[in-house]
């Protein structure tokens, strides 16, 4: 879940554009008798604009059309984190709310609501007996829910992260192929693996048919000097940094196909995508998504998925922009907050 910091802004965007669209009210009088709005705290130590910081935001945004929703660990005064209308309101430990939600990988956290639920985005062993104290997870995908079911053994209710379908469009495609990710390789070798897909790119001579263009934010230095001093020797290849979502939507509109190599040649499976938002920001801009065998991002319905590098070339055929872009709506703020938040709080508060 990188490239959390240029994603943010289409993150509260997505929450501003679609608040309102449903009932503030959603609760029966049998569930809600005095229509008074249930209260949410949210604690979490993800307080930055990471991948994990991306996600509360969003689930903070989502509870809110129809909880009175709390939140810790954010500048409530900072007008990066506020909606149109809307601002993060902090606790202060002065009530017991109706649904506490805590996140946190270290597991730092204790339940402090009448109902709590607490956040996997991938279940760590050792979390396990701090997770078991909540009634419930919230699982951000298929994928960490069902290695959550093995490692920690709760009952789950799964939120994904989402997208906000108006922020990406269809352009005229071009022979061009994207890869999105962070520039880092931690001591194992775990990395986004922009060299393996620059050597492959060289190796197959694709240069003379594609432009390949790589995008992330520098984590590693000594590795993205690496990666760009390679990408000059050869023709038709970009290496860029920091850019801005303007900037980002604009690559995945004219990309014919996004290529994506995380989890390969790792065998734990925390080291692989678990979510993926680029795939699914490539398939609401009709961009083909190209990915390893692992984690969640495989296994969103119109990826092609390799195992090996030597696969990937056949993959390389005609594709569906608008077909991709409908698929997309899956992972949208309005489906995620129809057919998960909605029946997520029914379900808690019945």
């Amino acid at each position: 879940m990188f490239l959390a910091y240029t994603l943010l802004y289409h993150a509260i965007i997505g929450f501003a554009s679609g608040r309102g669209r449903g009932s503030d009210n959603v609760w029966g009088s049998h569930m809600n008798p005095g229509n008074e709005k249930k209260t949410v705290v949210i604690e979490t130590t993800h307080n930055d604009y990471s991948g994990g910081g991306k996600y509360i935001l969003q689930l903070a945004f989502a509870l809110s059309n129809f909880c009175d929703v709390h939140l810790t660990n954010f500048n409530s005064d900072d007008p990066m984190l506020s909606g149109i209308g809307y601002r993060i309101k902090p606790y202060h430990n002065d009530f017991t709310p109706d649904l506490f939600i805590a996140s946190s990988h270290a597991g730092l956290i204790d339940p402090k609501g009448k109902r709590n639920g607490y956040v996997c985005y991938f279940p760590r062993a050792a979390a396990r007996e701090r997770a078991r104290q909540y009634d419930f997870v919230i699982s951000i995908c298929d994928f960490s829910d069902r290695h959550q079911k093995v490692v920690w053994g709760m009952p789950s209710y799964i939120i994904n992260p989402y997208i906000s379908m108006d922020k990406f469009y269809l352009a005229g495609k071009e022979d061009l192929i994207i890869c999105v990710g962070n520039y880092f390789c931690e001591p194992d070798g775990h990395s986004k693996n922009q060299l393996m897909i620059l050597n492959w790119f060289v190796e197959n001579r694709l240069y003379e048919r594609y432009k390949l263009v790589f995008t992330g934010f520098i984590v590693r230095q000594t590795y993205y000097d690496h990666l760009l001093r390679k990408a000059r020797a050869y023709p038709n290849i970009e290496v860029l940094t920091s850019v801005p979502f303007e900037r980002l939507t604009e690559l995945y509109s004219r990309a014919r196909f996004l290529v994506h190599a995380n989890g390969y040649q790792r065998k734990a499976p925390e080291q692989t995508e678990h979510y993926g938002y680029i795939a699914v920001e490539a398939m609401a801009s009709g961009c083909q998504p190209i990915v390893h065998n692992s984690g969640g991002c495989s296994e969103f319905p119109g990826v092609r998925v390799w195992n090996n590098f030597n696969e990937i070339v056949p993959l390389l055929g005609p594709t569906d922009p608008r077909g991709l872009r409908e698929l997309a709506r899956s992972y949208s703020y309005d489906h995620v907050v129809e057919q998960q938040v909605k029946p997520f709080l029914e379900a808690v508060f019945s």
